[in-house]
């Protein structure tokens, strides 16, 4: 399916990772940090703690996770 852009979009399933900050901005960054849709809940797991390390190495400060359940369309260029 095309949209009026010509962009491709696709119907998919997956896990949508999502990173907040317990104080202050992600990443020095708009909250939450998005992650993309997974296939897997390891490889979202994996992204998240990737994520949250890099945060808190860069000592910014402890955040949160939270990966839900994705369905519906998405842009694929």
């Amino acid at each position: 399916m095309k949209n009026q852009k010509g962009d491709r979009k696709k119907f998919i399933t997956g896990y949508r990772p999502a990173i907040y900050a317990r104080h202050g901005l992600m990443l020095g960054i708009r909250q939450p940090l998005d992650g993309p849709v997974f296939a897997s809940l390891e490889d979202a797991e994996g992204w998240c703690m990737h994520a949250m390390l890099s945060h808190y190495e860069s000592r910014l400060g402890m955040s949160d996770a939270r990966i839900e359940l994705f369905s519906g369309m998405a842009s694929c260029t």
